[in-house]
C-alpha cells in the first residue's frame, strides 16, 4: 500500500494504532492519520510549531501524543481535532519517544539526552523522573506493568525503571532499539549475512562495546531518521537501506536471516510495526506512506527442524514417508507438501534417521541410531524401541518386495537380521558379515507371508553377499565394483542390479555370482570427482525398482538420472536422460516411486523436493527442440543457484562450460525454489514459484519497460 502524504514534505515518523486499523504520519509540521482499510486519510492534517521528533497513539486509539525537538508535547483527540499542549521541565531538549499509560492518564517521555520521564496529564505535572542513566538517545518508552516503566536506548540498551524509587532495576544488553544510518548501510546487514547475528556489537559506536559511549552526533535537518524498528515481541528488526526495507530475525536459532522483503523504498526516514507484527510503516523522503505485508517463514519451525535424511514413496506414489535426523518420521502428501500423519515425535538429536515402506504400505519402519521402530500407516505403534543385535547403529532397512511381514536391517559393524513386521519378532539371523552394510535387497518370496524362496543380498562396501534365509547358507563375496550403494532383485530372483558411488552399474546372476552384464561407467560431465570429494552416503544412489532407472548426486547438489536400456543378451546402454538442480545444500537421499515415474529427494537445505520425472523429460524434449532455433533457451530444471544467490546454467560442451548467470534470488527463496518438474517442495523457509509470463531475458530486456505501463 502507498499513500501520499506530502509532495514537497518528508515523513519523518509513524505510529500504529494498537488494532492495527490506523496510522499516523508525522510530515516535518504535520500530522496526519491515515485509514489501512481505505487508504485515505480520516483525520488530519494538525500542524505544530516546531520539527517533529516522535508520535504515539493512546491505547483506545482516540489520542496521538505528539513530541517536538523544543521540548513541547500536544495531545491531539484524532476525531475532533482538539488539541492540548504540554510543556515540562526537561524543555528545551527533544522528546524522541513517547507512550500512553493504559488508562491514558499519564505519559511516558524518553528525550534526546537520554532521560525519562513520567508525566500525569490531568495533574499536569512529573510524577516520576527524571530516571537517569541512558547515555543515548532514548528511542522508545513503555509501561511494564503499574510500578515499572521499560525504555529502549542506543542499539542495544533496555533498563527496568522503579517508578516510586526512580531507580534503575534491570539493564539489559539485547538487540533492540533504533539504529543509527550509519551502521545499517554499511556492509553488517547489506551484504554481509554471516555478521547480522553480533552487528550491533560490531560498531564502535554501540553502547555494548563503550560502555555506553555517546555514539549521537550532530545531524543535519533533513537528515536525521530512525531508520529500524523493532517488532513488539523483539523477535524481528526492520531496517533501511538507502532504497529498500529489509526484516531480520532479531533472535532465536534464525537471528540473523531474513524474515521478509526487501520492499522498495527510496530514501526512508522511519519505521514502525503493526502490533501482531505483520505489517510495516514507513515513511520516506518523497512524501510517501508505505504499508507492506510481512511474509514471515516459521521461524520456531525452521530453527529447530533437523535436515530430512531418508525417504520411501508409498506403493500409489501419493504420499512419501520421511524421516529427519531429529528422529521425527512423517507421512506427507506428494501433492500438497503437508504432514498427513506424525508418525513419531523428534528431540534435539543429531542421528541418521533411516525409513522403509512395506509392499501395502501399512507398514512403516524407522531405524535411527541403535534403535528400531515398527508403525502402521495410521502411526500406531506396533514394535520398538527394538535394539540393533550387536549395539551398534542401524545403517539399512529393507521390506521384501511382495510380502509385508518380512524386513531386514544391517548395521555398522555387519550384522545382518530379518524380522516379522506385523510382531517385530527376529526370524533370521543375527548373521555377521566382514563390513557395515551399505544396502539391503530381498528377493521375492514364493509364497507371500513366509521366508520360503527369499534371499538377502547385501553390499557390505566393495563386496556382496546372497543370504538363503531358508538354509542359511551364504554365497559370496562378489567384487564387481567398490562402495555398493543400491541393490534390487528381478521380479524372478534369478538376477540382481547393483550400483556403486563408482558411478558403474552390473547385472549379475544372483547365484553364481557372475556378471552377466557390466559393469559399465555412466558417462557425465556433471559427475563429482571422488577423489576430492567425501564419500556417499547410504542414500545418494537411488535404483528403480525394475532396476531400469538410476539417480546419482551431480555436482552443484545436482542430480543425474540415467535410463539403463537393455541391447541383445549382453550389453548395456546407459542413456543419461536428466540433470535436475534445486537443492541448495548437500544431498542426503534418493528414492524413487514404485512405478519409476517419481523421485523424492532430500538435502541439508532442510527441503524434500518431489520430481515428476515424466513431466521433466517432456520439457527436455521440448526445449532440445528449440534449442538450434533459439539461443537464448534453458532448462530451468537444469538451474542451479551458486553461493551468491544467481541461478546459472551452464553453456557450452565439454568439460568445463562456462556459466551463464540467469537472474538472482533472494535468500529467503533460494532454498524452496520450485523447478517446472517439482511437484512439492517440502520444508525450507517458504516454497517459491516462478511466474515466467512476462519474463524477458538477453536480447529482449528492451521489453522490460512494458511492464511499466
Amino acid at each position: 500500500m502507498v499513500v501520499p502524504v506530502s509532495d514537497k514534505e518528508r515523513v519523518r515518523c509513524v505510529a500504529w494504532s494498537r488494532d492495527g486499523e490506523y496510522i499516523a504520519t508525522g510530515v516535518d509540521f504535520d500530522v496526519c492519520v491515515f485509514s489501512t482499510s481505505t487508504r485515505t486519510r480520516v483525520s488530519g492534517p494538525f500542524h505544530v510549531e516546531d520539527r517533529l521528533a516522535s508520535i504515539a497513539f493512546s491505547h483506545d486509539g482516540q489520542r496521538l501524543g505528539i513530541g517536538l525537538w523544543e521540548g513541547k508535547i500536544w495531545i491531539w483527540d484524532v476525531m475532533r481535532g482538539n488539541r492540548t499542549e504540554v510543556r515540562g521541565p526537561w524543555m528545551p531538549v527533544g522528546v524522541s519517544a513517547v507512550g500512553f499509560v493504559e488508562d491514558g492518564r499519564q505519559l511516558v517521555l524518553g528525550l534526546f539526552d537520554g532521560r525519562v520521564w513520567l508525566w500525569d496529564l490531568e495533574k499536569a505535572e512529573s510524577v516520576g523522573g527524571p530516571f537517569i542513566g541512558h547515555n543515548n538517545s532514548v528511542w522508545a518508552v513503555s509501561f511494564l506493568d503499574q510500578e515499572h516503566i521499560v525504555s529502549r536506548s542506543g542499539f542495544q540498551t533496555v533498563r527496568v525503571w522503579n517508578v516510586k524509587t526512580r531507580a534503575s532495576v534491570a539493564r539489559m544488553d539485547v538487540a533492540t532499539g533504533t539504529i543509527d544510518s550509519a551502521v545499517h548501510q554499511a556492509k553488517y546487514f547489506i551484504h554481509d549475512l554471516s555478521h547480522v547475528k553480533s552487528s550491533f556489537r560490531m560498531c564502535s559506536w554501540t553502547e555494548a562495546t563503550k560502555g555506553e559511549e555517546k555514539y549521537i552526533a550532530e545531524r543535519k535537518w533533513g537528515e536525521w531518521g530512525p531508520v529500524a524498528a523493532f517488532s513488539s515481541d523483539g523477535k524481528l528488526v526492520a531496517t533501511c537501506s538507502p532504497n529498500h526495507v529489509h526484516v531480520w530475525f532479531a533472535k532465536g536459532g534464525m537471528a540473523g536471516s531474513l524474515a521478509g522483503g526487501p520492499f522498495s523504498n527510496d530514501g526512508g526516514l522511519c519505521l514502525a510495526f503493526s502490533m501482531d507484527g505483520q505489517r510495516i510503516a514507513s515513511g520516506t523522503k518523497d512524501g510517501a506512506l508505505r504499508v507492506w505485508n510481512v511474509q514471515l517463514v516459521d521461524e520456531e519451525e525452521s530453527s529447530n527442524r533437523r535436515p530430512p535424511w531418508s525417504v520411501a514413496f508409498m506403493p500409489d506414489g501419493e504420499q512419501i514417508v520421511a524421516g529427519w535426523k531429529d528422529g521425527r518420521v512423517e507421512v506427507v502428501g506428494a501433492s500438497t507438501g503437508q504432514a498427513v500423519v506424525k508418525v513419531k515425535e523428534g528431540d534435539n538429536g543429531e542421528h541418521w534417521t533411516f525409513v522403509a515402506v512395506s509392499p501395502d504400505g501399512d507398514r512403516i519402519v524407522s531405524a535411527r541410531d541403535k534403535e528400531m521402530y515398527i508403525w502402521t500407516r495410521a502411526g500406531k505403534a506396533v514394535a520398538g524401541p527394538l535394539k540393533s543385535s550387536d549395539n551398534k547403529p542401524f545403517w539399512s532397512v529393507a521390506f521384501s518386495p511382495n510380502s509385508n511381514d518380512l524386513v531386514a536391517y544391517g548395521t555398522w559393524l555387519g550384522t545382518v537380521c530379518v524380522l516379522n513386521a506385523s510382531t517385530g519378532d527376529m526370524i533370521a539371523g543375527p548373521k555377521q558379515f566382514t563390513a557395515f552394510v551399505t544396502s539391503l535387497a530381498l528377493s521375492p518370496s514364493k509364497t507371500n507371508g513366509t521366508m520360503m524362496g527369499t534371499r538377502v543380498a547385501l553390499g557390505a562396501q566393495d563386496e556382496i553377499f546372497i543370504w538363503d534365509l531358508q538354509t542359511g547358507s551364504v554365497v559370496g563375496p562378489f567384487t564387481h565394483h567398490r562402495n555398493i550403494y543400491a541393490l534390487v532383485f528381478s521380479p524372478d530372483g534369478k538376477f540382481i542390479t547393483s550400483v556403486a558411488d563408482d558411478y558403474t552399474l552390473c547385472v549379475w546372476d544372483s547365484s553364481s555370482g557372475k556378471a552377466v552384464r557390466g559393469p559399465v561407467e555412466f558417462p557425465d560431465r556433471h559427475k563429482v570427482v571422488l577423489d576430492d570429494h567425501p564419500r556417499m552416503s547410504t542414500r545418494r544412489i537411488a535404483l528403480s525398482f525394475d532396476g531400469r532407472r538410476v539417480a546419482f548426486m551431480g555436482i552443484n547438489n545436482t542430480i543425474l538420472l540415467f535410463d539403463v536400456l537393455y541391447n541383445g543378451d549382453s550389453d548395456i546402454v546407459l542413456h543419461s536422460s536428466l540433470t535436475l538442480s534445486g537443492h541448495v545444500q548437500a544431498l542426503n537421499s534418493f528414492a524413487f516411486s514404485r512405478d519409476g515415474h517419481y523421485l523424492v529427494t532430500t538435502s541439508n537445505d532442510r527441503t524434500i523436493r518431489i520430481w515428476d520425472l515424466q513431466a521433466a523429460l517432456k520439457q527436455k524434449e521440448a526445449l532440445d527442440g528449440l534449442a538450434s532455433d533459439e539461443p537464448e533457451v534453458f532448462n530451468l530444471d537444469e538451474v542451479w543457484i551458486d553461493d551468491c544467490g544467481w541461478a546459472v546454467c551452464p553453456q557450452g560442451d565439454g568439460s568445463n562450460p562456462t556459466l551463464r548467470r540467469l537472474f538472482w534470488v533472494l535468500e529467503i527463496h533460494r532454498n524452496g525454489l520450485c523447478r517446472p518438474s517439482n511437484r512439492r517442495v517440502v520444508g525450507g523457509q517458504k516454497e517459491t514459484r516462478l511466474g515466467l509470463e512476462n519474463f524477458v531475458h538477453g536480447k529482449n530486456w528492451v521489453k522490460c519497460w512494458l511492464g511499466f505501463e
